[in-house]
């Protein structure tokens, strides 16, 4: 069984690590190497360790291959022993391994050499070249190495052959489906079913209820990393932030597009949609129409009621002069069911 030794270490964007621990500060550079190589070729390289502190330090060098996973973390694992292990890149890195004295304040550059086996399988192999202050040999298999021990130099290689660059964006979603305040989050995830790791580039655009775009936000754009490993998926996490009015309710569409491949000539996209509806504002407009419409059927009612009595006290004769100079009713102004009511009174009173 292989050992595997977890670091919490995630394609962060910036240009180096430093080690930062009891006062120490180490810087290593580069961070991140991509390569493409062919079946038995010979690649060599350097990276920098800068020692940032005012005394001398001893630093030790340690190589395993990592995988990743849907949080862009990755994990260092150790190849097992026996020919399985031609097939791990950590096995064609030969690198210096003792113990390196730096001065204060100084660098040192520790070159290393890639030898490609002749049968190397086309595809992507992975491995990361770990500089500390402690040899890793020393911890037992399982220790969680923490960034704060270690600086990392990942490299991402490629052997050319017949290479399978295929992904596609698995889920694109929001968390709710509706949302009182335009503060959204989304989730995106990419599946890389190739067999070298692919680079996704893209944006998210989100559009109002009329079409308009209203917000975007950027994926991957301006940096080397953010990279889905061969036969794993990726998960990102984003949240929007809109304009807070009453004009911007509504149903909103959300659209990405990735592009990924050697030269983004592949893509991908999809499209979510979702509410944003501020229930305090909206039910207090939405209350204050229903009681208007309340108050304006209470006034038709007693208008109506109104009519009525006084129809009736004229066809009684009991309406006074005054209020039948200034109230003058006809039938056009009642409607069917009173100027019913007041035919039945005149009838009543012929009889009499």
């Amino acid at each position: 069984m292989r050992k595997i030794l977890t670091l919490t270490l995630i394609f962060s964007f910036l240009p180096f690590f430093v080690l930062s621990q009891e006062g120490i500060s180490l810087t290593l550079t580069p961070t991140l190497i991509k390569i493409n190589v062919f079946p038995g070729q010979v690649w060599s390289s350097f990276v920098k360790v800068v020692n940032n502190n005012l005394i001398p330090l001893t630093v030790y060098v340690s190589v395993f291959d990592f995988e990743g996973d849907e949080r862009g973390g990755i994990k260092f694992v150790a190849p097992p022993e026996g020919k399985v292990k031609d097939f791990y890149l950590s096995s064609w890195i030969e690198i210096e391994k003792e113990q390196i004295e730096i001065p204060p304040q100084q660098s040192k550059e520790i070159p290393f050499t890639i030898h490609v086996p002749k049968d190397a399988l086309p595809g992507g192999y992975y491995a990361g070249i770990l500089v500390g202050t402690q040899p890793i040999g020393e911890q037992k298999p399982g220790t969680v190495i923490k960034i704060s021990q270690q600086v990392t130099c990942l490299i991402l290689l490629t052997v050319e052959g017949e290479i399978l660059e295929k992904g596609w964006i698995r889920e694109f979603s929001t968390q709710k489906s509706f949302y009182q305040k335009p503060k959204i989050k989304f989730n995106l995830v990419f599946e890389n079913l190739g067999n070298v790791h692919l680079h996704p580039v893209g944006e998210i655009k989100i559009y109002n209820f009329f079409g308009k775009e209203k917000g975007k936000i950027q994926i991957n754009q301006g940096t080397e990393f953010g990279n889905v490993l061969p036969k794993s998926k990726r998960i990102w996490d984003f949240e929007w932030k809109g304009e807070e009015s009453l004009l911007e309710i509504g149903r909103y569409k959300a659209e990405v597009i990735l592009h990924f491949g050697r030269q983004n000539q592949l893509f991908d996209k999809k499209v979510t949609y979702f509410w944003i509806v501020p229930l305090v504002p909206v039910f207090s407009i939405f209350g204050g129409i229903f009681l208007f419409f309340l108050f304006l059927i209470f006034l038709i009612r007693l208008y109506v009621k109104r009519a009525v009595k006084l129809a009736k006290m004229e066809i009684l004769g009991e309406i006074p002069e005054k209020t039948q100079q200034k109230v003058k009713i006809t039938p056009s102004i009642l409607k069917k069911p009173i100027q019913k009511f007041i035919l039945d009174l005149k009838s009543k009173k012929k009889e009499k």
